[in-house]
């Protein structure tokens, strides 16, 4: 479950701040990995629209994600990716497919950092295809609490032509 803050500073209007659509899923895993044979999962999720819509902060109707990805480990690293298909309700939107991919480093269980590759069809009508590079990581900072954050490489290296960031905290129950 994710539970955001949303913030957006649309060109020449003012700035909104507040709740943003709520984040609901969970995972599946059809197979782990076995001697070069990726783990296989889904990660089904439903955006629930509890953000404002009129001042930028959330979609205004429910939104799903139905995804396969899959995962390999190399030592201290990570590969995973895989993509699936945005049922984006909502006037104006569109559905559209998303795929991408991950490297990350481990430096422990806790703490890593890596960089994503992603791509997605039109979203809304009128809008283009993306494809985007984010930079993130996340470390320890209280018991079973982790700090998350990432950012994206901004305009001239994608085609995703704004700037965005995320900084989120991250509880693990029980282990």
């Amino acid at each position: 479950m994710v539970v955001p803050f949303a913030f957006n500073s649309p060109n020449h209007a003012s700035s909104n701040f507040g709740a943003g659509d709520i984040e609901l899923g969970f995972k599946y895993q059809f197979t782990s990995q076995k001697r070069w044979i990726p783990a296989i999962a889904t990660f089904p999720l439903m955006e629930i629209p509890s953000g404002k819509a009129s001042k930028g902060l959330g979609n205004g109707k429910p939104q799903y994600f139905i995804p396969i990805w899959l995962e390999e480990d190399f030592g201290h690293w990570t590969v995973y990716g895989g993509g699936g298909y945005w049922f984006n309700k909502g006037r104006g939107n569109k559905n559209f497919d998303f795929t991408g991919i991950l490297v990350q480093y481990n430096f422990s269980d806790e703490a890593f950092l890596g960089m994503e590759l992603f791509h997605h069809t039109p979203d809304a009508v009128g809008a283009q295809y993306r494809t985007g590079l984010h930079f993130g990581g996340g470390f320890p900072v209280y018991h079973h609490i982790q700090l998350l954050f990432s950012g994206d490489a901004g305009n001239g290296i994608t085609s995703y032509k704004h700037f965005s960031y995320y900084i989120g905290l991250h509880y693990v129950f029980g282990g």
